[in-house]
């Protein structure tokens, strides 16, 4: 009883611990790794092979590596190509804006400098009827002066 009994607890009496058995296995000795005999060396092919192999994997992890890198290259590339097309067709957009607004200034210009070569002429004209009417004008007049009576 003692402890357990105190708490009301019920606790199975205590028998001997379980039973373990141990067994020594002898191991075999491997016939190639005997302490006597020294180790075989590696086939030459299969020394060059696991090197070739290695060699490969590196050189194929670098190229993966210049890949990764090609790709970023080549879409900033893309992207700055992309970029340079829109502002060439905004450009493009903006010249033959221009272009347009050019010849149809070209053509007022050519408009006003006909209107004012016209009326230099028109002008000239006038000037010369004005003249011409200013000498008839001079030699159809009598002469009017007034002549002074003796008082």
């Amino acid at each position: 009883p003692g402890l357990g009994a105190f708490a009301g607890l019920a606790l199975a009496p205590a028998g001997p611990g379980p039973v373990r058995r141990f067994e020594v296995v002898a191991r075999r000795a491997d016939p190639e790794s005997s302490p006597g005999a020294p180790p075989a060396p590696p086939d030459p092919r299969l020394v060059a092979a696991e090197t070739l192999v290695q060699h490969l994997e590196q050189r194929q992890a670098e190229t993966n590596d210049r890949l990764t890198e090609v790709r970023r290259g080549h879409d900033a590339v893309t992207s700055a190509l992309e970029t340079a097309e829109a502002t060439v067709a905004a450009a493009s957009r903006e010249l033959e804006q221009a272009t347009r607004a050019a010849d149809r200034a070209q053509a007022a210009l050519d408009a006003v400098t006909a209107e004012v070569a016209r009326l230099a002429e028109e002008r000239a004209e006038a000037d010369r009827v004005l003249s011409a009417l200013r000498a008839a004008a001079r030699t159809d007049r009598p002469a009017r002066r007034r002549r002074r009576t003796p008082e």
